[in-house]
């Protein structure tokens, strides 16, 4: 081969490389628990609670950025340790998080809010952890989508409470695509869906709610729902 065939080669495959669409970076961590966030020029609130986790952010569609060291994370918005991100406007990023979350509290079941809610655009992996609440969970995360790509299912093995988790989501169409959730443990759905207009997954039928001792407005207002 020619070195001026050579060059040519080697500038042909540099510009493939830089072709890449986005979704090839999509290689997230197998145990992570991953999200994407809507950049609007301040600090995106994440509140979450774990006594040892990892994280990482990165704009999507970039190659991932190093782990920070692992740490403990508060699920209170006004503690030193509860997690933060600086993101610009007009991009998105992905969030992974991994290591065993114990709950998540982007709302507070009431009108107040925790994180920063109308920034949390979807939950592409649910990860490894075993999570213990789910109480206001993604409350009033108002452009929250869970698409039908995703691959796992969460361990909610250990999970009580799901009073108001997906109260007030308004873009929300669907939480169980596969319809393979483990809801036999659980023992507090109300509200949980209460206001989320198009929120309309069939695969609730195929949920264990044997456990439940109160469904008070769990379908509150889901208008779509049939």
């Amino acid at each position: 081969m020619s070195k001026t065939r050579g060059r040519w080669l080697v500038l042909l495959l540099f510009a493939w490389v830089i072709s890449i669409p986005s979704w090839v970076y999509a290689d997230y961590d197998p145990t992570a628990f991953v999200t994407t966030w809507a950049g609007n020029g301040k600090k995106i609130v994440v509140p979450f609670q774990s006594t040892s986790a990892q994280v990482r952010f990165y704009e999507k569609g970039t190659s991932p950025s190093s782990w920070l060291s692992v740490k403990a994370y508060s699920s209170d918005k006004n503690s030193p340790d509860c997690f933060s991100f600086q993101a610009d406007a007009n991009k998105t990023y992905v969030l992974e998080i991994k290591g065993q979350i114990q709950r998540i509290a982007m709302g507070t079941g009431g009108t107040n809010v925790n994180g920063s809610v109308d920034n949390l655009l979807t939950i592409e992996q649910w990860g490894d952890s075993k999570f213990q609440s789910m109480n206001s969970a993604f409350s009033q995360c108002s452009q929250l989508t869970i698409p039908s790509t995703i691959k796992d299912a969460p361990d909610f093995s250990q999970c009580l409470d799901f009073s108001s988790a997906f109260r007030d989501c308004k873009k929300l169409t669907q939480v169980d695509p596969k319809g393979n959730w483990d809801m036999s443990k659980v023992e507090q759905m109300g509200r949980m869906f209460a206001n989320s207009y198009l929120f309309n997954d069939p695969n609730l039928s195929k949920w264990n709610v044997g456990s439940v001792r109160n469904f008070s407005q769990f379908l509150y207002k889901c208008s779509a729902f049939t």
